[in-house]
């Protein structure tokens, strides 16, 4: 057994106690993700102090950077809404994104499997947009895709095990 397969058993296991456990998962990965901020916005804090002589125009954003991840660190300790809104924000606008190279590739791209696959990254934007929506009606939605998604990602990676060294 190597270290893909291992890891593919891990994102598994994670991806089974997230759907099994949604709101005490999404709770847990919003107090991690608000420790992180809290964090970031100290070590940038005390960065940008150490920096003032030199860059003054670099740290006075730093600093304002800091207070706001700070701020968003302190309200996201487990407060699971604000962190599924988060997540459905990234999700609408990585789902926008892809519509808008979808819709450019279909456009410019004049071989054909490249404007299948465009296509499909049009396809893939507008369920990614949609999964953005579910994840404003209730937080469950997000531990389901987080949970699915890991779970795939385990099967890939305990599927590629020993052939990613050959």
């Amino acid at each position: 057994m190597n270290d893909l397969s291992i890891t593919g058993i891990i994102l598994f296991i994670f991806g089974i106690i997230i759907i099994i456990f949604p709101y005490l998962s999404q709770t847990f990965l919003s107090f991690v993700l608000g420790l992180i901020f809290i964090v970031y916005g100290v070590i940038s804090l005390i960065r940008s102090y150490d920096n003032w002589n030199y860059t003054p125009g670099h740290s006075l954003t730093r600093i304002i950077g800091a207070i706001i991840g700070i701020i968003l660190g302190v309200c996201l300790l487990g407060n699971i809404y604000l962190f599924s809104a988060l997540v459905g924000i990234i999700f609408w606008i990585v789902g926008i994104l892809m519509m808008i190279f979808g819709v450019a590739g279909i456009y410019y791209r004049e071989y054909d499997p490249l404007r299948a696959s465009s296509i499909i990254m049009l396809i893939l934007g507008v369920i990614t947009v949609l999964l953005g929506y579910f994840s404003f009606l209730d937080p469950f939605y997000v531990s389901l895709i987080l949970g699915i998604s890991l779970i795939i990602d385990g099967i890939g990676f305990i599927s590629a095990g020993e052939s990613a060294y050959y």
